[in-house]
């Protein structure tokens, strides 16, 4: 019997990875129905979705989580919770709308390259993303993990089955697509969300001013934070269709939308991890030293060794799954592979950020990646196009992670070292190219060379890999540890 809340972990862990693999097979969809120009479109009409719903409303789903909590386990209402929140959401609502009906100096075709009488698709996708997130933070607050979980998928299926539809019948293009996926993700997160406020009885009523005001003192702070992670995500997009070609912008936006389906894998690990080092942290203080000296470099290395072997796979399948419209976009997905094999200690020294509650750091290493890739992509994109893009988020990352590795460097065991040798192999498969037959070599030579760099520097801890790997997966951490653990001499 799986303990619940393990279950519920898994669930949780596997809905999002349902939806970061749904967001790469609609991207690569797209890219096939609309080729690169159409995807383009596409990706503008979703940047421009997404700085309304970052800049405007975004951030309010916070003070939903942290206040509707304690409210909901007090009462079992979010009575007050909504309440003080409705005059806020209703004035971001009226923000977002003013700016699309009126468009002040032409704000979405100058900014964005969406056509002014488009702001429709624009405004139906924004609703899309509002209502995911309000229905998101609204679960979360009453302890619906499940259901939150469960929704993505559903609302996932949902779309691909629509888009089929319209595929078949011949209605396919920028427009429909839009509001294809949209319109279903508003149907069935909205449809969640207005479930849960009638099994909470929700009826509106007039907060008081210092209620409102302590939902505005939270969450306001964070609106910086959305904004850097909002430049991060699209800032080279936007980049991109104002130097280049909206082609340029749908080759770019393939490759990166790869790039971060495979950043996202790690990024699950703060989930798993997080929990269990709170626990150990309350019955040991020795507990957070244990995981910066041995943990980490661990699961570092470990990471590294799986993602070669996946970054050595997927610049030669890009060209096979999106088809040969999109055969430009492996430049760019093989200069962005360079840093996937490090970038899982962002999301390592992130619960350590989180234990401490020095989640302020976070947010200013962002904000150094983001300007350190915006400068660079502003000075490649004329000469390089998306590969100028490319290498301005990869150095952008690398900076990150070497700051991430700075901030913990008194109590780091190798990892800096280490880092220097698996960056360099991921320069080195760039020079390699998309060759299957190269990147096997690559890989080989790679995945040796890190274990080897490992063992000799005593990176790896033993009983860590004995305690993940137990069971029937002990054979492979016999092995793993021959390969990677040095031997004791007695």
């Amino acid at each position: 019997m799986i303990d619940r809340d393990i279950k519920i972990l898994l669930i949780f862990v596997g809905g999002k990875a349902f939806v970061v693999g749904f967001n790469l097979f609609l991207t690569l969809l797209i890219g096939r129905m609309l080729g690169p120009e159409g995807l383009g479109q596409w990706s503008l009409v979703l940047a421009a979705a997404a700085f309304l719903h970052t800049t405007l409303i975004n951030w309010t789903h916070a003070s939903t989580v942290r206040f509707g909590c304690e409210e909901w386990v007090a009462t079992g209402s979010l009575k007050e919770t909504l309440s003080a929140r409705l005059p806020v959401l209703l004035v971001c609502l009226g923000a977002a709308a003013l700016l699309l009906l009126v468009q002040p100096f032409q704000w979405l075709e100058r900014g964005f390259g969406v056509a002014g009488q488009s702001w429709g698709l624009v405004a139906v996708y924004a609703i899309g993303l509002w209502l995911a997130a309000e229905a998101q933070a609204t679960l979360q607050a009453v302890g619906r993990i499940t259901w939150q979980s469960l929704l993505g998928p559903i609302a996932g299926i949902a779309s691909l089955g629509v888009l089929f539809a319209l595929a078949v019948g011949g209605w396919i293009s920028v427009s429909t697509a839009v509001l294809a996926v949209s319109l279903t993700t508003a149907t069935v997160w909205g449809g969640a969300w207005l479930n849960v406020l009638a099994r909470t009885r929700f009826v509106p009523h007039a907060a008081s001013t210092a209620e409102v005001g302590r939902h505005l003192s939270y969450a306001g702070p964070l609106l910086f934070g959305f904004a850097i992670g909002y430049l991060s995500d699209w800032g080279d997009h936007l980049l991109l269709r104002r130097q280049t070609s909206i082609e340029t912008v749908g080759l770019f936006g393939l490759s990166y939308q790869m790039f971060a389906t495979m950043l996202a894998a790690n990024g699950a690990l703060s989930t798993l991890l997080l929990p269990r080092l709170v626990a150990s942290q309350l019955r040991s203080d020795q507990a957070r030293g244990r995981y910066v000296r041995d943990v980490v470099p661990t699961i570092f290395v470990l990471w590294a060794l799986a993602a070669t072997a996946m970054v050595a796979v997927l610049p030669p399948l890009l060209t096979a799954a999106a088809g040969e419209r999109f055969a430009p976009a492996t430049a760019s997905l093989l200069v962005l592979c360079a840093v996937v094999p490090t970038s899982v200690v962002t999301s390592l020294y992130t619960v350590v950020f989180s234990l401490e509650k020095r989640l302020g750091r976070v947010v200013w290493y962002t904000a150094a990646m983001t300007v350190v890739n915006l400068a660079l992509s502003f000075l490649l994109i004329p000469r390089y196009g998306a590969v100028g893009a490319a290498v301005g988020t990869a150095v952008s990352y690398a900076v990150a992670q070497v700051c991430y590795i700075w901030d913990q460097q008194a109590e780091t065991t190798g990892v800096g070292g280490m880092w220097l040798v698996i960056v360099l192999c991921g320069i080195a498969q760039v020079w390699v190219g998309e060759n299957p037959a190269a990147r096997a070599v690559w890989a080989t030579v790679s995945g040796a060379t890190i274990a080897w760099t490992a063992k000799r520097t005593s990176t790896v801890s033993a009983a860590v890999v004995e305690r993940l790997f137990a069971g029937v997966l002990a054979p492979l951490g016999m092995v793993l540890r021959w390969m990677l653990v040095p031997k004791v001499v007695r």
